[in-house]
């Protein structure tokens, strides 16, 4: 029997985690970016080459951590963190993809 916890079962919650975790890593970052990069110009005078540039990283370095990140969760046979993880990196590849065929 499943454990559940406030009536959500366990891979539920694993699955919500990971999708969080996942869909927050390119903030993690950006932050990192930023923090490497202090004469980096705030965010709202970034001009466009340099935008397209940089989202283009973020989201890169982004799926790149959530691909270990994936397989760490499915060595440590959390399955359902796996699907949050992978969900998340799905979202971020087809919004990068989307995103750079309406650029063109």
């Amino acid at each position: 029997m499943a454990q559940s916890v406030g009536g959500m079962k366990k891979a539920g919650w694993e699955t919500l985690v990971g999708a969080v975790i996942g869909l927050s890593t390119p903030w993690f970052v950006w932050a990192v970016i930023r923090k490497i990069y202090p004469d980096l110009p705030p965010a709202a005078s970034i001009e466009s080459d340099l935008w397209a540039f940089l989202l283009l990283r973020l989201f890169t370095f982004g799926v790149l951590i959530n691909a270990g990140l994936f397989f760490t969760a499915l060595a440590a046979k959390r399955e359902g963190m796996a699907l949050g993880l992978l969900t998340a990196s799905l979202l971020y590849v087809l919004g990068v993809v989307f995103w750079r065929w309406s650029w063109l």
